[in-house]
């Protein structure tokens, strides 16, 4: 009985003190309400525009982010969700533009890019098609430039850097350019001129 009050009472003193705070911006207005144990972010958190709407939602787990956090537009419409395990993105994270569609997704390991990274162009297109490993670019690649009449470019990549077949076409699929890559220079031209990007 003695070593179970004794328990007890060591918890009660060493449990953090838990507190809502609210950080004001220059005019007094709430920028930030979140909740501290101790000295560490520890609960809900909520981020303000100066205007007073929501900028962006999360939970913190001892200073941590974790779980989805949500980002809005000043007009109140979503504009991203990122998922975060023990502080870092670690997951789905999704953006959208004001009239609520998605124009970019990507994935996340342990902080870092891994997988399937899609941009849309403001119309709906996919703008480009990549793939990421431990935060480098690797394997397909597919990327088209609008500002230059719909061209294509397509190819691959290796820790970061083109590697072998590329090619660029225009919107009729005839070829612009087509070289060979070898990390990130290229080995030789096989077709055309390479433009830059």
């Amino acid at each position: 009985m003695r070593v179970g009050l004794f328990a007890l009472l060591l918890i009660g003193a060493c449990a953090r003190p838990v507190e809502d705070v609210v950080i004001p911006d220059r005019d007094g207005k709430p920028s930030v309400r979140l909740r501290r144990a101790g000295e560490a972010k520890d609960g809900p958190a909520t981020l303000y525009w100066p205007t007073g709407e929501v900028r962006l939602k999360g939970l913190y787990a001892n200073d941590r982010r974790v779980g989805w956090w949500g980002g809005y537009l000043r007009d109140g419409h979503w504009h991203s969700w990122t998922h975060y395990r023990n502080g870092l993105k670690d997951g789905l994270r999704v953006y959208w533009d004001s009239l609520g569609r998605v124009v970019r997704s990507e994935r996340f390991a342990e902080g870092k890019h891994n997988g399937l990274f899609v941009r849309r162009s403001a119309d709906g297109r996919i703008a480009q098609c990549s793939t990421y490993a431990d935060d480098l670019l690797e394997g397909p690649h597919i990327q088209w430039y609008d500002d230059r009449g719909g061209s294509v470019v397509k190819g691959q990549y290796h820790k970061d850097r083109p590697d072998g077949l590329w090619t660029e076409y225009d919107t009729t699929g005839r070829m612009i350019w087509q070289g060979v890559f070898k990390a990130g220079v290229v080995e030789r031209m096989l077709y055309g001129k390479r433009r830059r990007h």
